[in-house]
């Protein structure tokens, strides 16, 4: 998932450019044209896959909706991966590709950061309006917070879901988990499109309710 530093990127590829490796990259609508004027990446080894871009918006429910096209889009190709790595195109790997495939040889398990806690039950428990404008437009971000307030006594918005609360990182390591990701996801969208950054809470909230992965 990229948007900008083509430079950076095309190092980052450079580092994945194995024949064991198939690389999927979104480039967010709004830098396209930056990336179109830019020598863009190549690879020399492994297949390149560019995602149909998406306008992504911090914290907002577009970043979701890319995650999820993209890992539709690697279902879509009928390759049995045996794992999917979802990385930021700002990320740089600080091992080799044969110490990575090394380390992941034969595992089947999900490597995903999974918290419990309440720390972030706000960002779903209430509505929150506004997500998608509130670093472009600070006023909207002080609009979404107001309308917080007249929420606390009477909602929560987890009465109306199985899921069950779960928060964490958004970058992960999956197996199988894309494929339910991908399912289930259009089934809960609506629980998480009045949320701050579901990135981080649709993977963790899905996967847990199901007892394959």
């Amino acid at each position: 998932m990229a948007y900008n530093n083509w430079e950076q990127l095309q190092l980052l590829v450079n580092l994945l450019d194995d024949k064991r490796n198939d690389i999927f990259l979104h480039v967010d609508l709004k830098s396209l044209n930056s990336f179109q004027k830019s020598e863009r990446v190549k690879c020399k080894n492994a297949q390149l896959f560019l995602a149909k871009s998406m306008d992504v918006r911090w914290s907002d429910i577009s970043q979701t909706d890319a995650e999820v096209a993209v890992f539709q889009q690697v279902l879509e190709t009928g390759t049995l991966y045996t794992r999917i790595h979802l990385i930021s195109g700002m990320d740089l790997p600080i091992k080799s590709q044969d110490t990575i495939h090394s380390f992941f040889k034969g595992r089947d398990e999900e490597f995903i950061n999974v918290n419990t806690d309440l720390t972030f039950v706000r960002r779903i428990k209430y509505y929150h309006f506004f997500v998608r404008e509130r670093r472009s437009h600070p006023m909207a971000d002080v609009a979404r917070r107001l309308l917080l307030v007249p929420q606390l006594p009477f909602v929560d918005r987890l009465r109306h879901t199985q899921l069950r609360f779960a928060w964490g990182a958004n970058w992960c390591s999956l197996t199988g988990g894309i494929r339910e990701l991908v399912e289930k996801y259009p089934k809960y969208r609506h629980m998480f499109k009045y949320t701050t950054s579901s990135d981080e809470l649709y993977k963790q909230m899905i996967l847990l309710n199901c007892p394959s992965v």
